[in-house]
């Protein structure tokens, strides 16, 4: 016999005590079955019964164990929470004075002065001094290598066998080129 054919064998005489029982007790009278009810119930509350007294005797055990190992640690508690309020507010009267000072540093510097030299706007700036003056020598380095090539002063045989209106293209398509360039450097590059 395999041990599912047992497994079967043993609910089925589980099956059949239980209707056996259910006719037996159907069977007595009505006082017969409220006593053997109320037996097999009292047999389950006093069961309850010991767990509630067993639940009942832990729970004081941790009341008074936390009572007494409770108060030092809410003391605890309570002292380290007062040293952060402590840090915390000596952290922003710090934030503050520095607030104070960055503000008045900043309105030292005169923000509201106009940034403009002789009516050009933004020159006072550093940055824009330097772009300034980077366009600026740009710019002149660019007319001067045009010119001498217009003219015809660079001694390369490419540009000697030039006509003046080749000249003249071939420096307007390289200034385009370089302003393009520039432009174009001055979006990728700042």
């Amino acid at each position: 016999m395999d041990l599912e054919t047992k497994r079967i064998q043993m609910n089925s005489a589980e099956a059949a005590a239980e209707a056996a029982r259910a006719a037996y007790l159907g069977a007595l009278p009505v006082d017969q079955q409220a006593s053997l009810r109320l037996a097999e119930a009292q047999a389950a509350l006093d069961e309850r019964g010991r767990e509630a007294a067993q639940l009942t005797a832990m729970t004081q055990f941790l009341l008074t164990l936390q009572a007494r190992e409770g108060s030092a640690t809410l003391n605890d508690l309570a002292a380290t929470t007062d040293a952060r309020i402590a840090e915390a507010a000596a952290e922003i009267d710090d934030l503050k004075s520095q607030i104070r000072r960055e503000r008045r540093l900043f309105m030292d510097a005169g923000p509201s002065v106009s940034p403009a030299v002789g009516g050009l706007y933004f020159t006072r700036t550093p940055d824009n001094q330097v772009l300034i003056a980077f366009l600026s020598c740009f710019g002149a380095a660019l007319l001067f290598v045009g010119l001498l090539v217009i003219l015809g002063h660079i001694p390369l045989p490419y540009f000697e066998a030039m006509t003046f209106g080749e000249r003249l293209k071939t420096v307007a398509i390289f200034w385009v080129a370089a302003v393009v360039i520039m432009w174009a450097s001055f979006f990728v590059f700042t």
